[in-house]
């Protein structure tokens, strides 16, 4: 492409200063994304309310995937808010060991975090239970009841597929139900 021996050294000299500039950019910005242990920290600090629910919100989408620092500030945090944004952490990672602790949380005064909690559990058990956070009491305790006769045998077979893709094999589709005959 390029004949001249110079000019090769010129385009050669361009395309490394574009990516040492790059890094350069990138290293220096300021613009890093805080440690998992730093957000939960502050998750669980003394600072204002909004600003831990905002550390935890970062830690919920962090892309290290900080399931034991979601972990903690899901069960220590005293706060709604906070819990609220550590449970979609938790839904996102599909995180079977929290099951126990989100579905107590649908019980939990606070809507928002009845909410959060109940669209985790959908999302690990990827089944929607109707579940409305505004809905009546009686209506919540009712459909908390059947996640938790649910979620077990749900958690066996997504197990059993765990095991069968890692042994290299394809989990066999369920077979789709027939409407009656009329």
């Amino acid at each position: 492409m390029f004949g001249n021996r110079a000019t090769q050294y010129v385009v050669f000299a361009g395309v490394l200063a574009v990516l040492l500039l790059i890094l350069g950019w990138r290293i220096f910005s300021g613009n890093s994304i805080p440690s998992p242990e730093r957000l939960a920290s502050l998750a669980l600090s003394d600072a204002a309310e909004t600003e831990r629910e905002q550390a935890a919100l970062q830690l919920a989408r962090h892309p290290g995937q900080p399931l034991v620092q979601l972990r903690h500030v899901f069960q220590q945090s005293s706060s709604p808010r906070v819990r609220a944004g550590a449970a979609i952490g938790l839904g996102l990672l599909r995180d079977w060991q929290s099951m126990p602790q989100l579905v107590e949380a649908m019980r939990d005064d606070s809507q928002l975090l009845r909410g959060r909690a109940a669209m985790a559990v959908n999302r690990i058990v990827a089944q929607d239970f109707g579940f409305r956070a505004d809905a009546p009491p009686e209506q919540r305790r009712q459909v908390i009841e059947l996640v938790e006769l649910k979620w077990p045998r749900l958690h066996k077979g997504f197990l059993v597929k765990q095991r069968l893709i890692e042994a290299g094999e394809q989990p066999k589709p369920k077979p789709k139900k027939r409407p009656p005959n009329t």
